[in-house]
């Protein structure tokens, strides 16, 4: 027969070997051990030397609750505010994502801060002010990151289009769909008696139009005043 390798006093994961036992129904050597832990326990050698056994218990158990405390829900999964996230980062980091064009096809990308937690994003972000609400980025050039992103309605959305113009007049600035909307003229009419006909801001803005086939028309269309 062999002789029995001694492994009194070492360390096999959590497991340090005390002394060594004997199964008493089949003679194979096994060995008294205490866990990190301080648990005791006999375990067969060749679990030892194999890696089978590493501890009590306690890894697993340990493992276990780190996982579940990782995965654990915030109580939003189900929320606008959490589908909200997770779509940010879709549109953002995956190229699969219908937006991805739009927004990670152009470099905008979401903070690691946020992208790697949910609860990060809601503590800086704070709940939607009303359901209506979305997210915008006051940069619509800039990133998805604290001090660049707020809760914000459709209209403002729409005003904060990278390609919506700012036109002042009168001491007033606002947008050309603001201007549309304070003047009863289609955005479409002042952009084109700005850009084409070359009208004062003054005339684009205080001229009245009509309405010809459904479309809204300048009523002088050829030379400023």
């Amino acid at each position: 027969m062999p002789a029995i390798k001694d492994l009194t006093g070492l360390q096999f994961g959590r497991w340090t070997v005390i002394r060594r036992d004997v199964d008493r129904v089949k003679g194979r050597p096994r060995w008294l051990c205490r866990c990190n832990c301080g648990n005791e326990g006999v375990v067969p050698a060749q679990a030892l030397v194999a890696g089978k056994s590493k501890s009590c218990g306690c890894y697993n158990s340990e493992l276990r609750r780190a996982i579940c405390l990782k995965r654990a829900t915030h109580g939003q999964s189900d929320s606008s505010l959490h589908v909200a996230w997770v779509n940010m980062i879709q549109r953002c980091h995956n190229p699969k994502a219908s937006g991805f064009r739009k927004y990670g096809g152009k470099g905008i990308k979401v903070c690691q801060r946020w992208r790697n937690s949910f609860i990060a994003f809601r503590d800086d972000l704070g709940d939607k002010p009303a359901p209506h609400h979305t997210i915008d980025r006051i940069d619509p050039r800039g990133d998805y990151e604290p001090g660049n992103v707020r809760w914000l309605d459709m209209q403002g959305q729409q005003n904060n289009r990278t390609n919506n113009r700012l036109i002042a007049f009168q001491g007033r600035t606002m947008t050309l769909q603001q201007w549309a909307r304070a003047t009863g003229l289609h955005r479409e009419v002042i952009a084109t008696r700005l850009d084409k006909l070359g009208w004062s801001v003054e005339k684009a803005l205080t001229k009245q139009a009509d309405k010809t086939a459904g479309r809204f028309r300048p009523k002088i269309a050829t030379t400023a005043d």
